[in-house]
């Protein structure tokens, strides 16, 4: 009688190794996009500026930039140049030529925030951390790209060698993985710590309303005066602009900017204290009483 069982075939078991490759070759591309998409969501959360109506349009457009780029592109282009840096290079960067946008808001009064989250390192270890990444970007491209031509995966010996190779391509993957969740984290604590800050009274106080930690006011860069420009373009007659309506439309568009939060009495102890503004008392014909006007002095 005829043996029927069945009986595994030499092709058989290299499908079997092939598989096993591919299932390893998955593994390594899974945690390359992983780490792709760690990278540049810390990307675009790394360098924020704006006034307070615009950043979170320049955290989407900096989301959207770097959405397409390649691990090769992000890690030189941008990781490499913006995030980690070497302690011993300036890393402040020119200003483009023409007014920035900053300074049209500085120049209409409107507050600008800038928000750089970066890790220093001295340049021996900036240098091998740069080198070690450009050789993982090499290992990610090597795999993609030509696994086939190192091994051939129709003989057993080759799926054998290629299955080894993934598993230490995988390691070194998963590594480099952990290390960037490591600073990922480090990142969100310190974002998370200058948001703390951002929301004290100090810091609202030092930073919007121009009031120094001693109680001192730097008036030109002062809420107070910004709020009393604003009043003035809108209230303003014959380039001058009358005191009691400037303080009627701030108690509507800037009411927390109040004479007491500077150590002041009145409105008019302001305007002096600023030395912002020009002061003139004109006589009100109808009601016989003074009123106080003012009007921005003259930038020289």
């Amino acid at each position: 009688m005829l043996d029927t069982e069945p009986t595994s075939s030499p092709d058989s078991s290299i499908t079997v190794l092939q598989d096993e490759v591919q299932r390893k070759l998955g593994g390594c591309m899974l945690r390359v996009q992983q780490y792709e998409r760690l990278m540049k969501a810390m990307l675009a959360g790394a360098a924020l500026e704006g006034t307070p109506a615009t950043i979170e349009s320049t955290f989407t457009g900096r989301a959207t930039e770097v959405s397409d780029k390649s691990l090769g592109i992000l890690l030189q282009n941008y990781f490499l140049e913006e995030f980690l840096v070497d302690s011993s290079m300036n890393s402040n960067q020119v200003e483009p030529a023409g007014m920035s946008a900053e300074s049209q808001a500085i120049a209409a009064g409107l507050p600008y925030l800038k928000f750089r989250f970066q890790m220093q390192m001295e340049p021996e270890h900036f240098e091998q951390t740069k080198q070690t990444l450009l050789k993982l970007r090499d290992l990610r491209n090597e795999v993609v790209h030509h696994l086939l031509d190192r091994f051939d995966i129709d003989k057993e010996s080759g799926s054998l060698a290629a299955i080894a190779y993934l598993d230490a391509c995988y390691a070194t993957f998963n590594n480099h993985y952990l290390q960037l969740r490591e600073w990922a984290v480090s990142m969100e604590n310190a974002r998370a710590l200058a948001a703390s800050i951002i929301k004290t009274q100090m810091f609202e106080d030092f930073f919007v309303s121009g009031i120094n930690p001693d109680g001192t006011v730097d008036w030109p860069a002062s809420g107070v005066v910004q709020a009393l420009r604003e009043a003035e373009v809108a209230c303003a007659k014959d380039g001058w602009t009358l005191l009691d309506s400037a303080i009627a439309w701030l108690r509507i568009n800037h009411s927390n900017q109040i004479p007491v939060k500077y150590q002041s009495r009145t409105w008019k102890q302001v305007l002096k204290r600023s030395k912002q503004f020009e002061i003139r008392v004109a006589i009100d014909p109808a009601s016989n009483c003074g009123q106080t006007w003012f009007r921005s002095r003259a930038v020289a």
